[in-house]
């Protein structure tokens, strides 16, 4: 009985966590094409661009697991979501280059924390395939977190976010990828910019709990290849930390039309599998 209890729990948190990312990841590609289109190096524009067909690809990955356990996204988060991606995509317009690339990092750390509880939840349940999609996921994230802090290692205003908003104090490891930025920046800076600056080296980065494997992924927007781990946490403790991207954050529990509950989904957090 304890065990079934358990079960029913992982399953409920398991379909929480795949409602939000499925909403937050429309947010963060909205978001995203409105930001690649406010920067001017070459290498951000192309590294943002792929960052958001990324989070279209894992949107799609979470609506074919919400299917498969038969769930739907949540309307009120889908609509939420649309706005806020809206939002942010034309703020990325207006408030400079710095805070955009330091909160868009700060997000996507939240991610690959979301997709390992999610893999965690999904493992206790026994959705191998599952949790190999959400391990994949949260590597994926990881990397954009890079990608961004990468960007903004040395940036003058970054000590102050750090402190005031607790990311940006690691460092990642230095890669090709995140050397050409810099390198691209610091040329640009020489030549004429008068816009924000202060991005310089690349030191080392700190890794996430759990065995990690490797394998190959895709080409790196100058050509060169990487190496993509792959995260296994044989031992995770789930904290209580939501996705830093809370869609639900000061909704209440309040029922209105579009939170009705249909009749077939009444045993919703049943034991997956339980029935055909």
């Amino acid at each position: 009985m304890a065990d079934q209890t358990v079960d029913q729990e992982a399953h409920k948190l398991l379909i929480d966590l795949l409602q939000q990312a499925y909403s937050g990841e429309l947010a963060a590609a909205l978001a995203y094409r409105g930001h690649w289109k406010s920067v001017s190096l070459p290498v951000e524009i192309g590294g943002i661009k792929q960052i958001e067909e990324d989070e279209w690809v894992h949107r799609r990955g979470v609506g074919k697991m919400l299917g498969h356990l038969g769930f739907k996204p949540r309307l009120l988060l889908e609509i939420k979501g649309w706005i806020i991606g809206r939002a942010l995509g034309v703020g990325c317009q207006v408030i400079g280059w710095f805070l955009p690339m330091y909160f868009a990092g700060r997000l996507e750390s939240g991610n690959t924390i979301e997709y390992l509880n999610a893999a965690a939840y999904a493992r206790r349940l026994g959705l191998a395939d599952f949790e190999q999609e959400l391990l994949h996921m949260s590597a994926v994230e990881k990397g954009h977190e890079d990608f961004f802090l990468a960007a903004v290692t040395g940036h003058r205003m970054l000590p102050l976010a750090a402190r005031v908003f607790g990311w940006g104090a690691t460092t990642v490891r230095p890669t090709e990828y995140a050397e050409e930025v810099t390198a691209a920046s610091a040329q640009e800076r020489s030549a004429n910019s008068p816009r924000e600056t202060g991005r310089e080296t690349m030191p080392g980065s700190d890794a996430l709990p759990g065995h990690a494997t490797a394998r190959p992924q895709s080409s790196l927007p100058d050509g060169s290849a990487s190496t993509e781990v792959i995260l296994e946490p044989d031992n995770v403790v789930l904290a209580e930390i939501g996705p830093d991207l809370d869609l639900d954050q000061n909704q209440q529990a309040l029922a209105g039309v579009v939170d009705s509950v249909s009749g077939a989904d009444r045993d919703g957090y049943a034991v997956s599998g339980s029935k055909n």
